[in-house]
């Protein structure tokens, strides 16, 4: 986020922040709770990696430590836009695109030392819908 020109609200007055604090130690803190994030294809906001959900997938593996035997309910969701919230529904100015909640096959290193599944855009269709997803992962 620094990078990348967001916006300062994470930081603090009197500390850095980076310090005591990573993005997958909030994200580790809604364990085992269910927790969708969603990731564009072509989103740089946060990395200028490419490609750029590398990073993005790099702090999920690390979150999912906390979920332990539900990391099922840990999903890391990849569809095909920019920096943009979707519902894997219907796209009604582009009916082509893909429809369907699409999480990364691989989430972390196979073997240790393997770094290509940080770069593996493979997914697998999860859910046909996030609200049909949420219905299946929430009790």
């Amino acid at each position: 986020m620094d990078n990348h020109g967001n916006h300062p609200c994470y930081k603090w007055f009197h500390a850095d922040i980076h310090e005591y604090l990573d993005v997958s130690d909030y994200l580790a803190l809604i364990a085992p709770r269910p927790l969708v994030v969603e990731t564009g294809l072509i989103d740089g906001t946060f990395s200028g990696r490419n490609p750029p959900w590398a990073s993005d997938k790099q702090v999920l593996n690390r979150a999912r430590a906390a979920y332990g035997p539900d990391g099922a309910k840990l999903l890391h969701y990849l569809h095909y836009d920019a920096h943009h919230w979707h519902a894997g529904d219907i796209n009604p100015t582009n009916a082509g695109r893909p429809r369907g909640v699409f999480a990364f096959a691989v989430t972390g290193p196979i073997v240790p030392g393997d770094f290509s599944w940080q770069t593996s855009s493979a997914t697998t269709r999860r859910s046909p819908t996030l609200y049909a997803l949420m219905n299946e992962l929430l009790p």
